[in-house]
């Protein structure tokens, strides 16, 4: 992180920002820690607090499998941008969407293939990811599953 600011501040000292920026008073590496300390937030998208492990991966690797299932719990999964093993390139809009979408899919599938057990999209909220979008979509999931329950059981 030093080296990192380090190195901003001399690109920043350049004669081509001269006039633009302000001089700073020369911090040291302890000014520099302090500063980093006190103003390191998160990008407000966290993703992969429960990454999906690859199909090769070891059974201690991941927390959801290929079918967003949480490893170890029956009836639990999770559809949001808590799967994702990384973060995506460009804005997680699109492909919270398509995790959700292929939740309802998958319980749909399961639902309609004999499974009865109480399935349902969990939607990791932690602190940092309190945004409405991410709960509405799993909201949209678990809306999905109630009417093709009703459906079922209405038949």
């Amino acid at each position: 992180m030093i080296a990192g600011i380090r190195s901003m501040v001399q690109l920043a000292s350049a004669p081509a920002w001269k006039g633009y920026i302000i001089a700073h008073p020369g911090y040291t590496d302890e000014h520099v820690m302090e500063y980093v300390r006190e103003n390191t937030v998160t990008i407000w998208k966290p993703v992969g607090t429960c990454a999906m492990a690859a199909a090769d991966a070891s059974k201690g690797e991941g927390v959801v499998d290929n079918r967003l299932r949480v490893k170890g719990a029956q009836g639990l999964r999770v559809g949001d941008a808590s799967v994702f093993p990384r973060m995506p390139a460009g804005h997680p809009t699109a492909p919270v969407y398509m995790i959700a979408e292929r939740a309802s899919d998958l319980i749909r599938e399961d639902w309609l293939t004999g499974y009865r057990g109480l399935e349902a999209v969990r939607v990791f909220c932690d602190t940092t990811l309190r945004q409405r979008w991410t709960r509405s979509y799993g909201v949209h999931a678990l809306s999905l599953l109630g009417e093709l329950m009703s459906q079922e059981l209405g038949s």
